[in-house]
């Protein structure tokens, strides 16, 4: 039995209304979800119905939720319209799949925290704990907020290594004004973001954002 298909059978025991089948590209979970859970004491109980796209390249490529029911408002927002939930920022989302690669782990952080938020709008029309903005504004601010920054320009030529803009020099001192060397500041997430197995979207990000910089910086 292969590591996903292990995190695929441990998901089922654990969650006993979802059920699983093969796809060409992985796995599909889907079933009844039940939300039990509680933030700044405010517990809430709930009940979804999804259909979870798990990737044979898991952890790798995050894995996409649709909720099928109806349950969630129409006027909650945090849906694409490929109908697929918006779980997070990309790089939020990687972050926490380096660090915790299970699926177990994934339903229980980023769509347990969806489907709160999505409960507590329905009661209180309001969310829970802050939220991004849209769109590209709201990877930028992910992306500050990874980088430690609140320096936009800072941020832009952090990016530019990780777009392949400029070439990673270890030796040089760090864009952010710390008076360190890059290797020993910002160069470390930048290196580990060039080398990283999903750096094709990391460097997507990167010129996404260089790109809205200067357009926007244009339209002044």
């Amino acid at each position: 039995m292969s590591e996903l298909s292990k995190q695929v059978q441990d998901v089922l025991k654990l969650y006993p209304d979802l059920s699983a089948k093969d796809t060409n590209n992985g796995y599909l979970i889907s079933g009844r979800f039940i939300l039990n859970s509680e933030f700044s004491e405010i517990p809430l109980y709930d009940e979804y119905f999804i259909e979870m796209n798990v990737s044979l390249k898991f952890p790798t490529v995050i894995p996409t939720v649709r909720e099928v029911s109806g349950n969630i408002p129409e006027d909650f927002e945090h849906i694409y319209e490929n109908k697929e939930l918006c779980l997070g920022v990309s790089c939020d989302l990687y972050d926490f799949l380096a660090c915790r690669p299970s699926i177990i782990d994934f339903l229980n952080g980023p769509v347990t925290s969806f489907f709160y938020t999505a409960s507590y709008f329905k009661r209180y029309k309001t969310v829970p704990y802050g939220e991004r903005s849209h769109g590209i504004e709201g990877i930028i601010e992910a992306y500050l907020e990874r980088y430690q920054l609140s320096d936009i320009m800072q941020l832009i030529t952090l990016l530019a290594y990780v777009a392949g803009i400029y070439k990673y020099r270890g030796h040089i001192l760090c864009p952010c004004n710390s008076g360190k060397k890059f290797r020993n500041c910002h160069g470390q997430i930048v290196l580990q973001d060039l080398t990283s197995s999903r750096n094709e979207r990391f460097k997507k990000d990167a010129i996404d954002i260089i790109g809205y910089y200067f357009n926007k910086k244009g339209e002044r």
